[in-house]
């Protein structure tokens, strides 16, 4: 069961006496405030084990970055109707699709990565800045190096080795930089929902430290807080220097955030007023599933080598679009198919065929059909790895891994867990699974 795991830290899991999770819980959340159900002791694996993961998972992401030029010769709105998207959706992102603001689209993404048998497999893409794992990762490993556990770890000769995500993440926002003062800059958070107070904000302690560590004085602020003047953006009386946008497209959508406000933050950073990472819209033609889709569709192939597509076939699930000619497969094979949203993020609406009766997979299929947008239809990940270490044999767990990369840069793992009961279930800690970082054993 445990086989990809480091040997050498399950034995030392062996000879423990005693973890104590309750105590490290508690060191947790004097600096992550909220029980976020953080995974203890961590999940280690062996030396290289995540870097090479890491490593293909920015191959993967380059594939998908030259999905516009390489299958529609540079044509965005044919990609974007490839990708199934209506065309009020079609009209909100095309606009934000230059080539500025696709390269800094393209700067913050994170795939997500399931453990199987039969090796890993990618079962969606996040590109955005808005990315689960930045902080709360660096938090984890500053507050394991503070833990007995890690001490005693550490006197028996073995350490744990995660990249600096904050550190990494710092050095590409400066260097996309191009509105540039004398002083601190100030940098804007923007959080999507118009009715929370930004100051309670779930992910604020978390990025509050990243970005100042980075370098940046933080303002935490709803579209509603932004004022634009002939001189720059303000919140209150602050201007601001940068901005990284906290949401996805989907979310912008639910919320009703107009794209005209995006479009005078686009038009105040070709001012040189400030810089914005990233555009929600511009990050939507990368971040939709139905990438996976066009890059599994055999009528492709010829646009990629040989090595691309064994990378493809290697870690991609067969994926295919919903659509009026794929309802009879997608009915066909219902039971090992998982209906997912394009533009969904969460693990929200995804539905699992084996779950449904056929009546009812169909009229999913249906609503979904007649409703309009990128749905995506996946094969079922059904060989899943679990694990379950020495000091709790009946916690059997199955991982997905979140490989963060920034700018094209392996930039360390978030890694989610939950119980595993022989069937695929979403793997997400907004759906209730626990969390960890992606620690190897560092080499001897």
């Amino acid at each position: 069961m445990n086989t990809l795991l480091d040997r050498s830290i399950l034995a030392f899991y062996q000879r423990c006496d005693h973890v104590d999770g309750e105590a490290f819980a508690a060191q947790l959340r004097a600096v992550h405030p909220g029980d976020w159900g953080a995974t203890f002791p961590p999940v280690v694996y062996p030396p290289g084990f995540l870097t090479e993961l890491g490593e293909a998972a920015a191959a993967l992401l380059t594939l998908i970055f030259s999905l516009p030029e390489r299958l529609f010769g540079g044509d965005i709105a044919r990609q974007l109707t490839a990708q199934r998207l209506t065309s009020q959706q079609q009209a909100d992102v095309l606009p934000f699709c230059t080539p500025h603001l696709l390269e800094k689209a393209r700067l913050f993404a994170r795939p997500d990565i399931l453990l199987t048998h039969s090796g890993p497999k990618v079962v969606e893409m996040n590109v955005t800045p808005s990315l689960g794992g930045l902080g709360i990762c660096d938090r984890y490993v500053q507050t394991w190096r503070q833990s007995a556990l890690c001490q005693a770890m550490s006197q028996a000769g073995l350490e744990l080795a995660a990249p600096p995500m904050g550190e990494i993440w710092g050095e590409v926002v400066h260097r996309y930089r191009r509105a540039r003062g004398a002083h601190r800059p100030v940098m804007l958070e923007l959080i999507d929902d118009p009715a929370e107070n930004p100051e309670e904000n779930f992910a604020r302690p978390d990025f509050l430290q990243v970005a100042e560590q980075a370098g940046f004085q933080v303002v935490t602020a709803r579209p509603i807080d932004v004022r634009f003047q002939p001189d720059g953006v303000y919140v209150g009386q602050q201007k601001i220097d940068v901005v990284f946008t906290d949401l996805v497209f989907s979310e912008q959508l639910e919320h009703g955030i107009s794209s005209d406000f995006f479009a005078a933050l686009a038009q105040a950073e070709a001012q040189r007023q400030l810089d914005v990472f990233s555009i929600p819209a511009s990050c939507a033609l990368y971040d939709n599933k139905a990438n996976l889709a066009l890059l599994s569709d055999p009528a492709f192939a010829a646009r990629f080598t040989p090595s691309e597509r064994a990378l493809t076939q290697r870690y991609i699930p067969p994926t295919f679009l919903l659509s009026e000619q794929t309802l009879a497969r997608a009915q066909q094979e219902r039971a090992q198919l998982v209906l997912k949203p394009g533009l969904g993020l969460c693990g929200h609406k995804v539905v699992f065929g084996y779950a449904c009766t056929e009546q009812a997979w169909r009229a999913e299929l249906d609503t979904q059909l007649a409703a309009g947008g990128s749905w995506i239809l996946q094969t079922l990940v059904s060989d899943l790895w679990s694990y379950a270490l020495p000091m709790t044999p009946e916690d059997v767990r199955m991982v997905c891994l979140g490989p963060l990369i920034f700018d094209g840069k392996y930039a360390g793992i978030y890694s989610r867990e939950e119980a595993f009961n022989g069937k695929a279930v979403a793997v997400n800690r907004a759906q209730g699974a626990t969390w960890t970082v992606g620690f190897e054993r560092a080499a001897d």
